[in-house]
């Protein structure tokens, strides 16, 4: 009977290590390095080259060419889907921006399965809350890109 509880007890105690490996949900298991890269692709080429200080090279520099970035429109009930291309001419022209305290983001949850990783990143201005972004990336032969950005604006309600 001893020798049953305790087969039990290292059968459960390996199913649990081996899920926590499966689904990829502790960050601190990921490889260091991807961890390092993703955050550095993304204060890179998002923080610092979108939100804080556009700048077209920063932007392209960590951005897939076609990347998608998805807007709920809550008023309308509806997604529209834009290019990150709209934002690298946005950049590109030096539109007037809103004067707002610099960005910065803090890193919620990084998954990473091979070549594909998805980060939830917490983004502020000062005290209060942005967005939080939902990025997917890809890990091609010169680095990870951001493909794709949803987004949750802590600005906006459902109600508008």
């Amino acid at each position: 009977m001893k020798r049953m509880a305790l087969l039990l007890c290292v059968v459960i105690l390996n199913s649990i290590s081996m899920s926590g490996r499966v689904t990829g949900t502790n960050t601190d298991s990921l490889p260091q390095k991807d961890k390092e890269e993703i955050i550095s692709v993304i204060e890179r080429s998002y923080v610092a080259g979108m939100l804080n200080a556009p700048d077209v090279e920063l932007i392209r520099s960590g951005w897939y060419h076609s990347a998608d970035i998805h807007v709920f429109l809550a008023a309308r009930d509806t997604c529209v889907t834009g290019k990150i291309e709209g934002f690298i001419r946005m950049a590109a022209s030096g539109a007037d921006r809103p004067a707002m305290p610099e960005a910065k983001a803090l890193y919620k949850h990084i998954a990473v399965t091979g070549t594909a990783a998805v980060a939830i990143v917490e983004i502020f201005a000062g005290e209060n809350q942005l967005y939080t972004d939902f990025l997917n990336l890809y890990r091609f032969k010169n680095g990870w890109r951001i493909v794709t950005k949803t987004f949750y604006d802590h600005q906006t309600t459902v109600e508008e």
